[in-house]
Formats: structure tokens, sequence, C-alpha cells
């Protein structure tokens, strides 16, 4: 037990030797030391060899020796490697370089596992813990050093030394970590042995008291920190009073206790704004905005200088900028300035107050600028205030740059939107600006001074106060220059507002003399002029103006000067249209030409002029004028010209068709086509089919083929497009022009819309060939006529004419029946006469369904010829079995037979009569007028051509001769 006392005390003695620092020379003490360790571990070696290591204590001394010399060594190492150079350093092996004091440290290690694995029940294993826990300390290996330090603690006695100085060691690693909560009852039961306390209780305690407040605990921590500092005074410990006079301080202003912090200071006689300025930077960086605004304007409170006045607002300043607390941080700006203007701040506050200045400005002005506040107007106008009071304090502070400042509030202004301000302030900047001489802020602060003027909300009086003054302002500066351009626009419309003529004349001639090539703008500004005269009725004025331009006086391009003449002849237009009002057209007549003839009349007067003229002609009768003006008249106007009075032409173009000017009415009509051709307008179908009809109707087809191949591009419906083929087509018939007829219909054929109106001009087509005895051509009419006919979905749509021409066709094949019916003959004996009657009876059925089938066609003339081909082949069948009499028979077997042949017929000759009352009823029903309707009526006799009424009166083609 001795024993082991006194191995505790030299382990003490040595683990606080590592501490010390009083030594001269660093590496003598550690040889020395090392010297001491070698001489015991060798002491120690040899006594654990003669127990073979059954001795704990022994081993457990070899462990402290090891670590030590360990640490010891590595310190020497560490010496050397420092004095290498950087290149060696980076090259070395540091494994290699660190073996010796490694091998020790492994040794320690490695003795310490040997005593826990070959005494697990050794009383001292906190000891050996604690070791352990040193060892991994000194290597940085936190989580072992914790580990081992947590079983020092379990396993050593409650107040045992080596149990206290673990839990400090464990609450430190746990303080480090931020884990306070549990370094805190580690601490508190260390502190209870009192007897084991050392020099580092001050420290500990700090420490303690930082956990206390970091966990909330704010009361036990600032009494925890008042005991520290007292005992800090005491030589038995470390003095922590630096660190617990700014610390303590910090907690009271950081749990809103200002007023005691400066209570401690005054109890210490410490300088309290001093003090208290220290504690708001360490609030500031743990980001205490609030607490360190308030320990700051406490800090003032205690100044006893104006230099820690200074240090304390410099202070605030930053905080100021940090917090976004703007306007307090103008107000204490506007502090420092005075101190700055009086020449008390040193060069690096000098710097601060002017940084502090420039980036808040800037911060404030891009707030204004950005889209942030845009629709929050109060807030934005707060702002600008704000920024401009930063540009004024910058102007103070920098007079020599104070114009610049001031344009720069100018621009915040304007950038709000405060226009009546912003005016004021480039009228400041303005006069700085002059007052140097500085041409670019001039020129900026006359054109920021313009914008303003012409911006949203801004008062009359603004205007009236600076508009005129910086508009010359500015000319006089530079009267040549792209602004220049600009403000001479804006200060002659300025005039011409007011009314001022003769200053509207004087800013003429000033453009024109500045800007002679800007014959657009000078053409406005003398309408303008011209404009004040005309409506004046002061025709003088505009004369005087001419005689200038033909003087030479006032110079202008030859346009321009066709345009000050146009106001002449405006003027006089007025004099046509009061002679058109009164009825005298042929006066106004006499002025249109005039004006037309006249060389300076312009292209635009030129067509209103023709276009009066041509319908004024019109009115006047006379067709042919009127058609050579309207032509004029078209050459001058554009589509959209023409598409605002294309009535008017149609109504001329019309009339020159009523009078016989058959080909200048067609001309008109396709040249206001061509002019509609692209524009949007239901006329331009109407154009067409009077040009095309018309020229058709003169025999002129290659005009009307040109007329209707131009319209393909204008956009007309293709129903009307088609609507004009159809008339070629006809035409074509007309002309008996077969070949064009049937290429015609190839092109129309496309549109499957037009079939009904087809069949019955190719129904023409077909007659003509069979006339010529061009059968096969028909035949292949026939084809198309009925494929056209097959396809129309709408057969009502048909015309009666075309029905015509389809039942013609089937009624070929309806009387291929009749002569198949009629192309044999009844003969005996029996069987055959049974066959060829049966035979019969299936004819007479394939043609009566043939022909009620042409019927169901619609057509007039297809229903009689079917009724009259029925009836006459039923009569004929009815007429071929009555007749009939058996060849070598009796008497009595003829007889028989016609009985029963009557009674076969009857049946036939009922049909045939229904046949022809329903004939005659469709006759008088539908009034169908066909050529065959003798031949139901009067069945092939006598029948007369005409059959007049009562009154009817009949005379020869010609009349008398």
């Amino acid at each position: 037990m001795l024993f082991n006392n006194y191995i505790k005390k030299i382990l003490i003695g040595f683990l606080l030797l590592s501490s010390m620092a009083s030594f001269s020379n660093e590496a003598s003490r550690r040889g020395e030391l090392i010297k001491v360790i070698d001489l015991e571990l060798r002491e120690v070696t040899r006594l654990n060899k003669q127990t073979r290591t059954s001795n704990p204590d022994l081993l457990l001394r070899m462990a402290e020796l090891l670590l030590e010399k360990a640490r010891l060594v590595k310190e020497l190492e560490n010496a050397q490697f420092v004095q290498l150079d950087a290149e060696k350093r980076q090259k070395i092996d540091k494994r290699k370089f660190f073996s010796k004091s490694n091998n020790y440290f492994v040794q320690a290690q490695k003795t310490c596992q040997l005593i826990l694995k070959k005494f697990p029940r050794f009383k001292g294993k906190s000891d050996v813990y604690y070791i352990m826990a040193y060892n991994a300390k000194e290597f940085q290996q936190d989580k072992k050093a914790q580990n081992y330090f947590a079983r020092s603690v379990k396993s050593s006695g409650k107040t045992s030394f080596t149990s206290t100085r673990s839990k400090i060691a464990l609450a430190e690693i746990y303080f480090n970590q931020g884990q306070y909560k549990k370094a805190i009852p580690l601490y508190e039961n260390a502190f209870r042995n009192k007897k084991f306390r050392d020099k580092w209780y001050t420290k500990d305690s700090y420490n303690l008291a930082w956990s206390y407040y970091r966990s909330g605990r704010e009361k036990k921590a600032i009494s925890l920190m008042r005991e520290a500092y007292k005992l800090s005074k005491s030589p038995k410990y470390v003095d922590m009073s630096f660190s617990i006079e700014r610390d303590l301080a910090y907690f009271y202003t950081d749990s809103g206790q200002v007023n005691q912090a400066v209570k401690f200071y005054k109890s210490i006689g410490k300088n309290i704004a001093s003090n208290l300025l220290k504690v708001s930077t360490y609030l500031m960086n743990r980001g205490k905005y609030s607490q360190a605004e308030k320990t700051l304007k406490q800090a003032l409170n205690y100044k006893v200088s104006e230099e820690e006045e200074i240090e304390i607002n410099i202070k605030l300043l930053s905080l100021y900028e940090r917090f976004g607390k703007y306007y307090s941080h103008q107000k204490v700006a506007r502090t420092l300035l005075k101190y700055y203007q009086q020449k008390k701040l040193n060069p690096e506050q000098v710097k601060a107050l002017e940084y502090q200045l420039k980036r808040i400005s800037g911060i404030v002005q891009k707030q204004v600028s950005g889209k942030q506040y845009k629709k929050q107007k109060k807030t934005l106008y707060s702002k600008a205030k704000l920024a401009v009071g930063y540009f004024a304090l910058l102007s103070e502070f920098d007079p020599l740059n104070a114009y610049k400042y001031t344009f720069l509030g100018a621009e915040t202004y304007y950038a709000a939107g405060m226009n009546n301000s912003a005016v004021e302030e480039y009228s400041q900047s303005l006069k700085r600006a002059q007052d140097i001489n500085n041409e670019k802020y001039i020129k900026l602060s006359n054109e920021g001074m313009m914008a303003a003027l012409a911006g949203k909300n801004i008062s009359k009086r603004s205007k009236d106060k600076y508009i005129e003054v910086a508009y010359l302002n500015s000319l006089r500066e530079d009267p040549r220059s792209k602004q220049a351009d600009k403000i001479y626009q804006r200060l002659f419309s300025l005039y011409f507002a007011k009314g001022d003529i003769p200053s509207c004349e004087k800013t003429l001639l000033s453009y024109k003399s500045n800007f002679p090539r800007s014959y657009s703008t000078q053409e406005a500004m003398l309408a303008k002029v011209m404009d004040h005269y005309k409506k004046k009725g002061d025709i003088a004025g505009i004369k005087a103006w001419v005689a200038r331009i033909n003087a030479g006086d006032f110079k202008v391009s030859s346009n321009y000067a066709k345009k000050v003449k146009m106001t002449v002849l405006t003027m006089q237009f007025e004099n046509v249209e009061s002679a058109s009002s009164k009825g005298d057209k042929k006066k106004a007549l006499a002025l249109y030409v005039a004006i037309y003839k006249d060389p300076s009349t312009d292209g635009e007067a030129k067509k209103n002029a023709s276009y009066n003229i041509a319908t004024l002609f019109h009115e006047l009768g006379d067709t042919y004028r009127s058609y050579g003006w309207s032509k004029r008249a078209l050459s001058h106007m554009t589509p959209k010209n023409v598409k605002k009075f294309q009535a008017s032409f149609l109504v001329i173009a019309n009339d020159l068709f009523n009078h016989q000017k058959i080909t200048e009415s067609v001309d008109l009509y396709a040249s206001v086509l061509e002019k509609l051709c692209g524009e949007r307008s239901s006329n331009k179908a109407v154009f067409l089919k009077n040009a095309v009809v018309v020229a058709l109707a003169s025999g002129d087809d290659a005009k009307a083929r040109d007329v209707l191949d131009s319209a393909y591009r204008c956009n007309i419906s293709t129903a009307k497009i088609d609507e004009m083929e159809l008339e070629f087509l006809n035409y074509e018939i007309e002309k008996k022009n077969w070949s064009s007829a049937v290429k015609q219909v190839e092109k129309l054929s496309r549109s499957s819309s037009i079939y009904p109106q087809l069949i019955y001009p190719l129904g023409k087509v077909r007659n003509a060939y069979l006339a010529a005895g061009r059968v096969s051509n028909a035949r292949s009419i026939e084809n198309d006529i009925q494929s056209f006919y097959s396809k129309i979905k709408n057969k009502k749509s048909l015309q009666l004419e075309a029905l015509d021409e389809v039942a013609s066709i089937r009624i070929q094949g309806l009387e291929r029946r009749v002569d198949q019916l009629k192309g044999f003959e009844l003969s005996f004996p029996d069987k055959k006469f049974n066959e060829l009657l049966k035979k019969k009876f299936s004819a007479l059925d394939g043609l009566t369904s043939e022909a009620i089938s042409i019927m169901n066609i619609g057509s007039g003339k297809g229903i009689i010829k079917s009724y009259a081909m029925l009836i006459d082949a039923y009569n004929y069948l009815i007429n071929e079995i009555d007749k009939f009499s058996p060849p070598g028979k009796s008497p009595e077997y003829v007889t028989s037979f016609k009985n029963s042949m009557k009674n076969l017929v009857k049946p036939l000759i009922a049909k045939a009569s229904d046949f022809k009352k329903e004939a005659t009823k469709q006759i008088s029903t539908n009034k169908i007028l066909s050529e065959d309707n003798q031949l139901v009526l009067f069945e092939g006799g006598f029948s007369p051509e005409f059959i007049p009424g009562n009154s009817g009166v009949l005379m020869d083609k010609g009349g008398q001769r």
C-alpha cells in the first residue's frame, strides 16, 4: 500500500512536470528528465523480471514511465522536425521519423493492456485507464480518450484523486464537444472533493460556468463566474480574470442585464465604456445584434472621452449595417461626420466611415431601383429619401465630388418615380457640375432633368420652373448631338403648346441650321407651323414660308418643299370641296384636274384627285373619261385604297357595260380584281364573275381565261371559281368546240361537288357525237355521265335536263330488252311452245323491272318513254299470243287452246291498261311535255301536232307576208 502511494505521487509529479515551462534550456531539461526516467525504468524492469510480471503495481509504474518518456522523446523529435527545411519536411517519412516516440507510446499502451488482461481485478485499474486515456488524448484520439476516462471514473472510488481528475478530463472533453448537459454533473462531482483542487480549478470553473450558461442556467453561470473571478486573484490558481471580465459582462448583457454589467465594471474599477465595447464585439460575432445595440448605447452613457464616443459610434455603424437598421445607421453616420469635419477621426475611422456611407447608400439605392418595393409606394418613397440622405452626407464628406453624389440622389428619386424631387436634385447637380466645369455631369444632369420632366406625376410648377431652362441649357452645351435632336423637338412642342409661334419658328430655323439633313423632323415642325396658319386661315403666313423656300433663305429638301407647296394645294382642295357641295361639278372637275397636273402634287394627292375626277365624270354621264380616270386612280392606289373605294369602281364598270362599252368594262373589272387580289373582300367574286361573263359574252375567251387563271391566287372560294369554269364549259358547248368542252369537263371533274352541273353539258356533247356518227366518243361520254350520276348523293339537286340525259342513256338498254322480246316467235310442239312462252314472260319481267328503274331516275321524258315501251311490249305479246294458232291440230283442240290463252293474256291486258292510266296521270299531274306522249295517248295512231284551246289561233311562224 505504501509502495502504491509512493508510485502515485511520483506519477503525479511526472505528469505535472510535463506542464512546466521554467527551464532555460528545453532540450537539456528533456534530456535530464529522460535520464532520470531511464534509471527508474531499468530498476522497475529488473524488479518485474524478478517477480515475472506478477506485480501489477510494478507494471503500472512501468507504463507510467514509458508514457512520460514517450512524451519527452516526442517533444525532442518535434523540435528537430521544425528545424528542417520545408522541402525536406514535405518529403520525409513522418512515420519513420517519429518511430522512436511512437514505439514508447505503443509499449506503454501494451503494458496497460497487459495489466488489464492479466489482473482484471486489479484495484488500480482506474490509474491504468487514466494513463491509457491520457495516451489517447496525446494522439488526439478523442473517442478513445473519452471511453478510457469514463472507465477510469467507473472503476475508481468516488472520492479518489484519480476519479476527480478523470471526471474533470472527461467533462472537458464533453465541454469541447458542446455537450454541456453531460459535462455539468462531472464537473459538479469533481468539485465536491475540495482536497484535490489544483491551480486549474479557476479554468475548470470557467468551463462549468459556460456550461451552465449554454444550458440556460444564467444565474448559476453568473454566480460561479464571479467566484472564479475572486479566486483568480489568488496565486494558488491560474488567473482567468481577463476572460472572466469579458465573459461575465457578456452573460449580463446577453440576458438583458446590461446595468449589472455596468455595476460589475464599476465594482472592479474598470473602464465601463471600453469593456462594454469589447462585450459588444463578442455579442456581434455571436449574432446577438439586439443585445449588442443595447450594450453600445449603454457604453455611450459611460464614455469618458470623444475618442471613446467615436469608437463606440464606429462599432454602432458596423452593427446597424449588419442588422439592416439603416435609419439608425444614418443618424450615427451624421454624428461621426461632424467629428470628421472637426478632424477628430483617425485614418482607419475615416476609411470605415467612408466605406459605410458608400456601401449603405449603394444598398438602399439598389433596393429603390429593384423590383422588391415597386408596389409598396410608401416604403419605396421612404427608401428613396433615405438613400438621398446618404448621398447628402457623402456630399459633405467629399465636397469635391458633391456634384456626383447629388446626381446619384436625383437618379434615386427618378428610379422611385418621385420626379418632382428628382428635378430639384438634378438642378442642384447641374449647378455644382457647372461650378467646376465638369462636362460629363453637366450633360448627365441635363438629360436626367429632362427625363424627370417627361415622367409621370410631374407637377405643373416643376415643369414651368425647369423645363424651358433645361432645354435651352442643354442646347447651349451641345446643339448638334443626338440628344439635342430630341430636345429641339421637345422645345418646339413646348412653344407650340403655349401658342408661341415666333419662338417655334426660331427653334425650327435653329434646328435646320444644326440638323440640315433631318428633313422628316423639319417637315413635322413646319407642318405644325403651317397647320397653325391654316387653322387661322392665314394664307399669307403660308405663302411667306413658301417665299422663304423659293428665295433659299430656308433650305429644305425637294420632297420637303413639295410638302410645303401641298399645304397651299390643300387649301385649294377646300375650294374644290366647296364647289362640289354647291353642285358645281364642272368647276370642281377643273380644280381637281389642275391639282392633278400640278408638278408639285404628290402621289397621295394625285390619287385623291384622280378618283374624284373619275366619280365626277361618271356622275356627269361621261363614261369614256370616267373609265380613263378610273384607270389612273387605280395606278395610284394601294390594294387597301381600292378596297375602300371598290363599290364606286363596281358602279362605274357596270355603267360601262350598260353603255355597251364591253371591252372597257371587262378591263376595269379585271383591274380592280387584280388590286383586290390579296385583300379580304366579298366583292372579289363579283368582279371575277362580271369580268368572265362579259368577256365570254363578247367572244373574248382569251381575256376571260386570263382573268380566271389569275383569280386562282386571290383566295376566292372554290365554288365561285368552279362556277366560272362552268361558264367556260357552256361557252365551249355553245361554240360547238366539243374537244375543248371535254377538256373543260376533265378539269372540272376534279371536284365532286360540281358533278351535278356536268351531266347536262356532257349530254349535249354526247348528242352531238351521236349526230356526227362518232359513236365510240359518245359511248365514252355516256360512261362519264353514268359515273358522275352514281357518285352524286343528293340526286334531287340535278337539273331536269340532266335527268333526261341519264334516262336517255338507260333507255338504250330498255330498247335492247324490247328487241330481245321481239327477237323470237312462238311455235309448236307443246313443249317447245311452253318453253318459248316462259322465255317471253321472263323477258317481259326483266323489261318491266328495267323500265321501273328508269322511271325512278325522275326524268319526265324517261318516265313517258318507259311507259310507252312497256305498253308496246305488253301489247305485242298479247297480240302474238292471241294470233297464235297451233298448226296441224283439230278445231276442237284449237278452240280449247285459244280459250286457255285468253285466260293467260287477261292479266297482261289489265297491266297494259294500268300502265296507260299511270302514264296518262303522270303526264297530267306533272305536266310532262314529251314527244313520246302521243305513243301513250294515241298508241302510235294519228295525233295532231298542235292542240290549241277553244280560243287558240294557229299562225304561221313568219306571220302574214
